[in-house]
């Protein structure tokens, strides 16, 4: 059976913030260490997002990534996406928990 990629390279432009994402990003030397490994070797994991009303695709997983993949100026980072998802499903993938 061939392999088959189940996720695909969206540009870092048409992201935008989960509107109730419960996670702060990283800050100081936590972060530009992110951003030194996301320049020597991209972005390894991929992110999880869903389609928004405007043509783009809300994060749900990933925040940090996506902010190393734009401080390093990436054009595309891979990312799952996870059509028709609630607002409670999303916030679950979010990593919201019990709400």
């Amino acid at each position: 059976m061939p392999n088959k990629r189940d996720y695909q390279q969206i540009r870092v432009d048409q992201l935008v913030p989960f509107k109730d994402h419960p996670f702060e990003l990283y800050e100081g030397q936590r972060f530009e260490d992110m951003v030194k490994s996301v320049q020597a070797n991209g972005v390894l994991v991929p992110i999880i997002v869903r389609p928004s009303e405007e043509g783009k695709y809300e994060i749900l997983s990933g925040y940090n990534r996506v902010a190393a993949a734009r401080e390093a100026e990436l054009k595309t980072v891979p990312a799952i996406v996870r059509d028709g998802l609630s607002d409670i499903e999303a916030y679950y993938y979010a990593g919201g928990g019990l709400i």
